[in-house]
């Protein structure tokens, strides 16, 4: 039984409700194919559902009142008739959720044709019925659906098994995000019948805010269908924007077992994963005679045309739109399984993950390309190609124009062949002819290529070695490689055809085409401006040539204009009959060069390139020896440190930077930028010169507001290289932006790869990377010491605050700043992502979140294999020593640890006294070891829900815990004091060794450990209690003992925390909160504190009391809180040590507008009893502000009988009584309802549904 069926019979029960009214009048006709019922009004509708198999035709246009209209056809019993609208068309439709459509089923035997549905606007599955098992003929639709709790939707109807044809919808579809639906096709939700001759236009996309969905959560969308499985779509088009979905596809989302011919696409796809310009995925499914022009967004598997090809395949297909995804994109198929068959690419691509696979036709192809064609620019990391970026099946007879950029693995026209190719073309689904065909055969590349390392104008890298066919341009600074090369005479006209390309091509005015291809490309189309970098020096005219990608160059017009560094402009032209240009620059500054070059038809073509000019080595002053130095006093003099990388330098002066922020491109800066750069090749054995290897000393000068570009201010330092007595501040770097869209090592705001000196170096700024980033360097393969770092970092791979990697020594550096890592399996710490190097007599205070492992000082540490630590180029002992970590670590799986995450290297006089939270595998001080850990300790609290203790969660392989002392806060029913989980094969008494638990703070169990009171712990009854050496090694204190001589505030820091009374509050209302220290183990006698929200449009503090004993020294407004300072009234009033919780002040807090935002207290000091100042841990509070305002329903404001912010008052009688239920249901899918489910989610499952009638009807 239907829920309305339910609630139907509640009604006609306790309220004696009258059956549905049918037709408002005896319809003329017999209601027989020959003489159909005669439909003349709105009312005569009705009519249909007492006689859903006889026939109708309509003889007027109608115009419904608005108001909801119940389904005219319902199952049972389906609408097995035939309605004739004659050209007709109904106007106004409204239908409830409840309610799918006009009509409910279209069984088998019925048909609907000819009929209009205009200025629909309606809550439900589908427009013109909920599912289609017969005949849609000649039928346009055009409004707005809304859809909310559905599973399928479509903008004519939910789900056709039957045929569709001739058909149209203009619909808008509006996705609930409170109960989404899973698929949403502008036409059709899921298909399994027959398409022919239809369109959609329109746009689907989130009815509300995303915030809180997840991915997975979105719905899936098709232009014209979301899912179409063992169906056939024949001449279709659709014109839809799609947006805020999970997957999608211009046309199709999905297709299954389908066959889709003569189908077109434009318009825009924006989704969170797999995106198609016509098809998002399509399995066994052969797309033919097809196109799209559609703009594409995605994550991986991101097509112009199919986003992933599983089988079936591609033939006589063109895509044009822009492609722009993270792995796996292509400018017609991102992933391919299936052949590709006389298909083209124009449009640009762009992938930006650091292992993506881009390519002008195909991101990964594993089957066979064949006479296909790529023309757009691709821009990618690993894996780039202007045809395919990765190649694990077979390519015959196409080519690539486009230029192509990326860091590894990149070529004009396959960026990374793996396969040996396929041995017959006999499974293509058409006929090429009996042929075996090799990976590579019969093809041509002509764009710029641009990389860093597995480079070539061809192929970028080649994993095995069958012969490969191709030709490229010979051209000046060409990577060159595989394939090979000739003059572009030799590829045009009819001098082509001596060249081997087998019989695919035709020869044209410029370069061969495709046999398929129709028209010559002798017009000048478009041209590459190209340069040998985009700066340059004084004393050395840039040159500059370009280069049309198709047809040829009769005379050019040069324009060079721009200013010089004390503002003269700068403005020339220089008309000349050749396409190059030598051009010496009158002063440093910035200039733009422009060309108009025109083609032997008269057509022109433009390009333009930025050039920094900076000053020359001669330039400067000083001779660049170590007594001599070259001097620097300027940010334009720091680019002419890379014309000798070997020089010394030193700064004159602090130099603000700010204007790096307009310079011309991301290879400004870094300053020596050597893009060869592979830390992992053969130069550990035969070391070779890469990157800066002379002195740059900052005198102690500042370097101020650089924004360096893709590496660091330095891209790479040699050996010999040192940078030394140098602040730099307020520096930014993005990895991620820029043409160029990664770097080799990864992103540092120093340096990138580091493998010489660095010390007395201070840095502080933003640093944000794909895969690996680092306050200081990416990567680390020498010695950095005597270091700081102040950073705000994100990044998907290694992370932290000093080094993303370290492989060298890192010696007394420190850290503050927070850290996130931007993927699951990111490796953050706060001193180093992930070390297998040596770091010693260093501390990081720095708020960590991470992915797999995470550690208040370093994520994972590790060694290297047995072969690469007998290198000397690695230092060694590895290991932590002499080191700690106090700031709060969170990491959404684990391992993860106050002091490191999981470690494989000694962990030794070390410790943490940070919160540490975690999924499983949470430790005070270690998440999981494998290796010794030896006099060290952990104090702050530990959550998290399995495998949690309060020093390691995990001690496997080879790790033990020595001399060690545990007092962190366990809240966890099931945690351990000391170690979670260890090996099989030993016992804890085996593994811990004179560790001792701090009773007064854990109450976990402590196993083979030994439980202590504090007081034993304290001053000198420790020397008598613990087995420890506090001759070298422990001293004793006032409470617990600490580490001699290691650097950091050892000492147990006070907690500052947020408390509010409500949690949820109404929008503009008042919330009273308290900040409140919850432990003081130095005493209190002041504090300096701000209370601010982190979204001041959503909440704001208003004012601050203080406390009797203390009094309110100062305060001041911030823009979203205020800064406190208060301090003990009187002597009397301080706080002795261990007290607590203890209220500082109060305050009230101002709600806005709906939202949820942080509110923390940002302290500067807690002032202990002896004048110490205190760094605190904080701990914030969430507030949401919620909309409890409600819309008038049938013209009455429900009201709120009881407080509890349920408007269960829907009459507005002042009380709740069974009119209020009935008045609920008839609205229960309708906007006043569904769009504030606050006030109406009686069973309080966070959604509208129909359990909230029944909640409401049981309350009643």
């Amino acid at each position: 039984m239907t829920r309305r069926a339910v609630f139907v019979v509640l009604v006609v029960v306790l309220a004696g409700l009258a059956a549905p009214a049918s037709a408002d009048r005896p319809l003329d006709g017999a209601g027989t194919a020959d003489d159909p019922y005669r439909i003349e009004t709105a009312g005569d509708l009705a009519a249909i559902t007492d006689d859903p198999d006889a026939h109708y035709v309509l003889t007027a246009n109608l115009t419904l009142d608005g108001a909801e209209t119940d389904p005219i056809g319902t199952d049972p019993p389906a609408f097995e008739g035939t309605l004739d609208g004659q050209g007709h068309a109904i106007a106004n439709l409204s239908t409830a959720a409840s309610d799918p459509a006009l009509l409910g089923t279209i069984g088998a035997n019925g048909t609907v044709r000819n009929l209009s549905l205009e200025g629909v606007d309606t809550t439900g599955v589908g427009t013109l019925a909920e599912y289609n098992d017969g005949t849609i003929a000649g039928v346009t639709v055009s409004g707005r659906l809304h859809v909310t709790t559905a599973t399928t939707a479509g903008g004519l109807v939910a789900g056709s098994d039957g045929s569709i044809v001739g058909s149209t919808t203009s619909v808008d579809l509006a996705l609930s995000t409170t109960a989404p639906p899973r698929h949403a096709g502008g036409l059709v939700g899921r298909n399994r019948g027959t398409l022919r001759d239809v369109r959609a236009t329109g746009e689907i996309s989130l009815a509300g805010p995303a915030d809180g969905l997840d991915d997975h959560d979105r719905p899936n969308a098709g232009g014209l269908v979301a899912t179409h499985r063992d169906g056939t779509i024949d001449s279709a088009t659709a014109d839809v924007t799609i947006e805020g979905v999970q997957s999608g596809g211009g046309l199709v989302r999905d297709a299954d077992n389908a066959s889709i011919t003569e189908a077109h696409a434009t318009g825009r796809v924006a989704a969170s994963e797999t995106a198609g310009g016509l098809v998002g995925t399509a399995r066994d499914t052969v797309v033919r005679n097809a196109s799209a022009s559609v703009a594409v967004t995605g994550d991986r598997e991101v097509g112009g045309l199919v986003g992933r090809l599983s089988e079936g395949g591609v033939v006589d297909a063109t895509a044009n739109g822009s492609v722009t995804g993270t792995s796996q994109v292509g400018g017609l198929v991102g992933w391919s399984q299936g052949p590709i068959v006389r298909s083209a690419a124009t449009g640009p691509v762009r992938a930006s993950g650091q292992r993506a696979s881009a390519g002008g036709l195909v991101g990964e192809a594993d089957d066979v390309v064949y006479a296909s064609a790529a023309t757009g620019s691709v821009e990618g990391v690993g894996a780039v190609g202007g045809l395919v970026g990765r190649l694990d099946g077979s390519i015959e007879a196409a080519y690539a124009t486009g230029s192509v950029r990326g860091q590894a693995g990149v070529g004009g026209l396959v960026g990374v062949v793996e396969s040996a190719g396929t041995d017959a073309a006999s499974d293509l689904p058409v006929a090429i002819g009996a042929r075996s065909l090799g990976p590579v055969d019969h093809t041509y590349a002509l764009g710029e290529v641009s990389g860093e390392r597995a480079t070539g104008s061809l192929i970028g890298q080649r994993n095995d070695d069958t012969p490969i066919s191709g030709y490229y341009l010979d051209r000046d600074g060409a990577p060159g490689g595989i394939g090979t090369a000739v003059a572009r005479d030799a590829l045009t006209g009819e001098a082509a055809a001596s060249l081997d390309l087998g019989d695919g091509y035709r020869t044209t005015a410029s370069f061969p085409v495709l046999d398929w291809e129709s028209g010559d490309p002798e017009s000048l189309e478009s041209i590459q401006l190209r340069t040998v970098g985009n700066r340059t020096m004084t004393d050395d005219p840039v040159r500059v040539r370009a280069e049309p990608l198709v047809g040829s160059i009769t005379a050019t017009e040069w324009t060079v204009s721009g200013q010089t560094i004390d503002g003269t402009p700068v403005e020339e032209t220089i008309d000349r009959s050749n396409a190059s240009l030598a051009y010496a620059f009158p002063a440093v500054g910035n200039y733009t060069v422009r060309v108009t070059a025109t083609g032997p038809e008269g057509t022109t073509a433009t390009a333009r390139r930025s050039v920094t000019v900076m000053k020359a080595l001669g330039d400067l002053e000083g001779s660049g020896t170590a007594t001599d130095p070259y001097r620097i006093d300027s940010a334009r003099d720091l680019l002419a440190v890379e014309r000798d990388p070997t020089a010394h330098y030193a700064l004159t002066a602090d130099i603000d930077a700010s204007e790096t922020a307009d310079w011309a491109g991301p290879s400004d800066l870094p300053l020596y930028e050597q893009r060869a750069v592979d830390l992992h090749d053969e130069r550990y054995d035969d070391p070779e010169s890469v990157g800066f290897r002379g002195t740059f000393d900052g005198n102690n000068h500042t370097i101020d507001n650089a924004t360096v570009a893709v590496d660091g201010l330095f891209a790479a330092t040699d050996p010999d290289g040192t940078i030394r007595n140098l602040t730099l501040a307020n520096a930014t770097v993005d990895e991620r932006s820029g043409a160029w869209l990664g770097s080799v090592a990864g992103a540092g705001l120093l340096v990138g790869a580091h493998e010489g000196q660095i010390h007395d170096v201070t840095v502080s700024g933003t640093v944000t990377a794909h895969l690996t980033a680092g306050g200081v360097a990416a990567v680390n393969e020498g010695r950095i010491t005597d270091t700081r770092a102040d950073v705000t970092g994100t990044a998907e791979s290694n992370l932290g605050a000093i080094v993303g990697e370290n492989q060298g020594v890192l010696t007394n550096v420190e850290a503050t700043g927070t850290l996130e890592g931007a993927d699951y399996h990111a490796t953050v710490g706060g001193i180093a992502g992930k070390s297998r190097g040596r770091i010693a007599d260093s501390f990081a205070d720095v708020t960590v979140q991470g992915g797999q492992a995470t550690g208040g000082l370093v994520g994972q540490a590790d060694r290297f294999p047995d072969e690469q630590a007998r290198s000397p180029r690695f230092y060694r002992p590895a290991g932590i020593y002499n080191s700690g970590a106090a700031g709060q670590v969170e990491a959404a799986s684990g391992p993860v640890g106050g002091l490191v995450g999981t470690t494989a290297t000694p962990v030794e006089r070390s410790y943490a006294i940070g919160p540490v939270s975690g999924r499983q595998t949470v430790g005070g001080l270690v998440g999981y070891a494998r290796a010794p850990i030896v006099d060290s300790y952990a104090t702050g609290r530990v959550t998290g829900e399995e495998d949690v203790a309060g020093l390691v969660a995990n001690l496997y392989d080879g790790g033990t815990v020595v001399r060690s002392v545990v007092a962190t806060p366990l809240p966890g029913a099931d945690d351990h004091a000391v170690v979670a989980a260890i090996d099989h094969d030993a016992t804890r008494a085996d593994l811990l060794e004179d560790v001792y638990v701090d009773r007064g703070v854990v109450s976990a169990p402590v196993d083979a450990a030994t439980p202590v009171d504090t007081a034993a712990l304290s001053g000198q009854n420790a020397t008598t209690t613990l087995a420890f050496d506090f001759e070298e090694t422990w001293q004793t204190t006032a409470g617990r003992p600490v580490l001699r001589g290691v650097d950091g505030p050892q000492i147990d820091r006070p907690t500052l925390s947020v408390r509010l009374d409500a949690e949820k509050v109404p929008d503009e209302a008042t919330v009273t909160g308290r900040i409140v220290v919850t432990d003081v183990p130095h005493g209190l006698s002041g504090a300096l504190f701000e209370v601010r929200t982190g979204n001041a449009s959503v909440a704001t503090v208003e004012n601050v009391s203080v406390t009797d004993a203390f009094a309110l020294t100062e305060t001041n407004h911030t823009e979203a809180g205020m800064r406190v300072e208060v301090k003990a009234a009187a002597p009397g009033d301080d706080i002795s040590p261990g007290s607590g919780p203890i209220t500082l002040a109060r305050f009230t807090l101002r709600t806005h507008e709906g939202g949820t935002t942080a509110v923390a207290p940002h302290a500067e000091e807690i002032q202990g009893l002896q004048g110490g100042a205190y760094q605190p841990i904080r701990d914030p509070a969430t507030v949401q502000s919620i909309d409890i305002d409600v819309d008038p329903i049938d013209g009455t404001t429900p009201q709120d009988i009881d407080d509890d912010w349920k408007r269960e008052d829907l009459d507005g009688s002042g009380t709740v009584a069974f009119p209020d239920v009935v008045v609920l249901f008839q609205h229960i899918d309708d906007p006043v309802v569904t769009d504030h489910p606050i006030a109406y989610d009686f069973n309080r499952n966070g959604r509208i549904d129909f359990g909230d009638v029944m909640a409401l009807f049981r309350d009643v």
